[in-house]
């Protein structure tokens, strides 16, 4: 590393140390309430199980070692899972407090130790079944040399697992910041400024995502490093590091594949814009997938009706059961007048367009300098700043052979 990279470091480790000890964005009060507690463990539970297909079971007896543990809310999982775990953190006061939560919650359970340094300063001899580290790395002035270090750390047959801010997902809110950061002239006019523009989503962040205000506004505004990491981009550092990927929330694949399964698996970083696809719906994401769907069922009925019916016709031949040609032909005819009308993205592509036009707009006002007029702006939006304003995070589960 050059003596100016690693000046650059040292100021960002800083930086957010300075920010992060000011007011932690990872706390959750889970030592007052029981009923705390219980979400974020079931929420580790859901994540790992449901959305990474990574079930509990094979953190037991394993080592893992993870990088940003923060106040040890979610690391305590590892610990409840049977892990013997290495802990990372840079914060002092941080690093007290998950001790205090280990020692409360694993006394007899867990082996664990917590060391005090950064994920650069961080040496060890050891290899680690499991390497973690969520929401971490893009708080770093050189994600790249951060991801390599991490997977150095990997056994082969471990994983690597990663939760990342994707520069999609973020774009809605890296344009909060830009828009705050016009107008602001030091910390106590962010705190002010993301109160004034961004109250409401302010208000959906704390209502379910369980963190206190302040420590929201910290972390999204405040916070001097936030850098994002494009689909294609995780990928790439995936293949150079001799890792395949496992698992992702939400995924990247389309569902276009249809290879038997005794194929060898794709090198999915061999088809980098196809698989940004889904960055589309990561942009512009402001509504819970339930509801998103709803849409999507009703516009796809009038294609895939006719589509199942001609399956249909086909599916049952026997030679005691002639099969209607006539009626094959006439679905087929019905489809041929509605299978343009297919398009699950298309939804997305529709509030995307809206989207990027009211972001032009904002930006336009933004540039005349009259904070009201960009306050009237974000005010009349109908698909920038809505909902959860784009998606906050990305989860990876790579493997090494």
């Amino acid at each position: 590393m050059s003596e100016q990279n690693r000046i650059e470091q040292n100021r960002t480790e800083q930086e957010v140390r300075k920010i992060y000890q000011k007011v932690n964005p990872s706390t959750y009060p889970i030592e007052k309430d029981k009923d705390v507690f219980k979400q974020r463990m079931d929420f580790m539970k859901n994540l790992f199980l449901y959305r990474l297909s990574f079930p509990p079971k094979m953190f037991k007896n394993t080592t893992l070692l993870e990088f940003g543990t923060g106040t040890g809310e979610n690391s305590l999982f590892y610990l409840l899972a049977g892990a013997s775990c290495t802990f990372v953190e840079m914060n002092p006061l941080a690093c007290q407090r998950a001790g205090k939560l280990f020692q409360e919650y694993t006394p007899e359970l867990s082996k664990y130790r917590i060391v005090n340094e950064s994920l650069f300063d961080f040496s060890s001899q050891e290899s680690y079944d499991i390497v973690i580290s969520l929401g971490v790395i893009h708080h770093t002035s050189n994600m790249e040399k951060a991801f390599e270090i991490k997977s150095n750390y990997l056994k082969k047959g471990g994983f690597l697992v990663l939760g990342l801010r994707n520069s999609a997902g973020a774009f809605q809110r890296n344009l909060q910041r830009a828009i705050i950061y016009n107008f602001a002239k030091n910390e106590e006019d962010i705190v002010s400024l993301a109160e004034e523009l961004f109250s409401g989503h302010l208000d959906r962040a704390e209502k379910y995502g369980g963190r206190d205000r302040k420590a929201i506004i910290y972390d999204s505004y405040v916070n001097p490093k936030v850098d994002n990491i494009s689909i294609s981009e995780i990928l790439n550092l995936f293949s150079r590091n001799s890792l395949t990927m496992y698992s992702s929330w939400p995924p990247i694949i389309p569902a276009i594949l249809c290879d038997a399964a005794d194929r060898n698996p794709l090198r999915l970083e061999e088809f980098p814009n196809l698989m940004s696809i889904a960055e589309i719906v990561y942009l512009s994401y402001n509504k819970v997938d339930a509801d998103a769907l709803i849409e999507i069922e009703k516009e796809t009925e009038m294609v895939i009706t006719p589509f199942k019916e001609i399956v249909d016709l086909l599916t049952d031949v026997t030679p005691n059961r002639p099969v209607e040609f006539g009626d094959v032909i006439r679905k087929i005819d019905t489809f041929n007048l509605v299978e343009k009308e297919i398009n699950p993205y298309a939804s997305h592509m529709s509030r995307l367009t809206n989207l990027l036009n009211e972001t032009k707009r904002t930006i336009e006002s933004l540039q005349e300098g009259n904070i009201d007029s960009v306050k009237k702006c974000i005010k009349n939006t109908k698909e920038l700043f809505r909902g959860a304003s784009g998606l906050g995070m990305n989860w990876y589960i790579g493997y090494k052979p």
